[in-house]
């Protein structure tokens, strides 16, 4: 017989498993967010562009120079979309394919 395991710590292990899976390429091209060089338009304070992209966008996250927000990639999903973060844990999850250890249906956030 298996122990059970904890649905939390399913759910947490494979959030942690999509952070390290995902990349910023494939994020932001997924997410069609503008830029011009290295730099994006941040999706909060600059969603229809604007002169100078402040939004800098790395494998292990985001930070806006404008408005200050920042966070994982998860956080960009949700910011970009306007959902919830296990709505954003979920559109990650089909962005990178199948990710081991996937949460229970039943899993909480």
């Amino acid at each position: 017989m298996t122990p059970k395991q904890d649905p939390l710590a399913v759910y947490r292990n494979w959030i942690d498993d999509l952070k390290r899976s995902v990349t910023a390429d494939r994020i932001v091209r997924e997410l069609q967010i503008q830029s011009r060089g290295k730099r994006f338009f941040c999706p909060s304070c600059q969603a229809n562009g604007g002169r100078t992209p402040d939004l800098s966008v790395s494998d292990r996250g985001f930070s806006c120079f404008k408005c200050g927000a920042k966070g994982d990639l998860i956080e960009l999903v949700r910011l970009t979309r306007g959902i919830d973060f296990k709505a954003a844990a979920e559109f990650v999850g089909e962005v990178v394919g199948d990710v081991e250890g996937r949460p229970p249906t039943d899993a909480r956030t």
